[in-house]
């Protein structure tokens, strides 16, 4: 059976087919955007997206229609809730409903929910990955009129995590104090994850850098960000009781000249000392180009 994935972030399309098997790819590639058609996420140009995807199915060889969507980072939200012993697990969404806007606060007034429980020496936690429904059905819509439907969805920390846990044996291995960071051209985003689940999260806007000149700064502003949410998960969450072990960075920028400086000039500078430091690197081994595959061919959640 031939699966679809596909990712947009502000200036890209991304797409896989895949066949059986992790390591049956049929087709995959990525095309650019023009400016506006999608902003901070959400659909400008509903139209001329489709058309543009729809075209890109045609040129290639896809001939599957079901597809995996991988939510851009603006519509989606990460939040923890304690839930009391007395809520049963059939009665979890509905008991959070409740406590929307009490002392639940999710930044969508249409949000929708997936929800997953992790118990710890008898505590129970919630952990809520909510989207805009409006901004969902947009994209929805839009790979429906391009003749594509929508069957599962997932958010891109998630995805890049199981990712990076999964060994060649392909068993997932979740480590604790693993900082994941998603680097855009315009946003970056950061999830701290213990095992499974991500307990810290935070998207972030920062300035586009469009001239070779700016490369130092771009992945300045990358350290100062991954540090100063370093130093809030250490001491302002744990007291200085946990520290990060690893910072897992993926440049996905859209410009290759910009990741690809974006790598060098952190190592070459040694910009942070966050943990031990891993990049999905354009020029290794572990490209970023793969790194698109895995964890395109690795979603689970659905929030539909």
């Amino acid at each position: 059976m031939k699966t679809l994935s596909v990712f947009f972030t502000d200036y890209e399309f991304i797409f896989v087919e895949k066949g059986r098997g992790i390591k049956k790819l049929k087709e995959y590639g990525t095309v650019k955007l023009p400016d506006g058609y999608i902003v901070n996420g959400i659909i400008e140009k509903l139209d001329e997206l489709s058309t543009l995807v729809e075209d890109v199915i045609k040129r290639t060889k896809i001939s599957t229609s079901k597809v995996n969507l991988l939510l851009h980072e603006k519509i989606v939200s990460v939040k923890r809730y304690p839930l009391p012993s007395e809520v049963k697990t059939k009665d979890m969404k509905s008991f959070l409903k409740t406590r929307m806007n009490v002392d639940l606060v999710l930044p969508f007034s249409d949000s929708l929910m997936d929800v997953k429980v992790s118990e710890v020496n008898g505590e129970r936690e919630a952990f809520i990955f909510a989207a805009s429904e409006r901004h969902l059905n947009l994209y929805v819509k839009m790979l429906y009129k391009a003749g594509l439907k929508v069957v599962k969805t997932d958010i891109p920390a998630l995805a890049a995590h199981r990712a990076y846990s999964i060994s060649k044996y392909g068993i997932q291995d979740f480590e604790n104090d693993i900082m994941i960071v998603n680097v855009y051209h315009n946003m970056l985003s950061i999830n701290i994850f213990n095992k499974q689940y991500p307990i810290f999260s935070i998207v972030s806007d920062i300035p586009n850098y469009e001239s070779s000149t700016h490369y130092n700064d771009f992945a300045q502003r990358v350290q100062d960000e991954i540090y100063r949410m370093n130093n809030y998960y250490v001491w302002n969450i744990n007291k200085g009781n946990e520290t990060i072990k690893k910072a897992i960075i993926i440049p996905m920028t859209g410009d290759d000249i910009l990741d690809e400086n974006l790598v060098r000039i952190i190592i070459n500078n040694n910009m942070t000392n966050v943990g031990h430091l891993v990049f999905y690197n354009p020029n290794d081994e572990n490209n970023l180009y793969d790194v698109y595959v895995k964890y395109l061919l690795t979603m689970s959640n659905s929030l539909i």
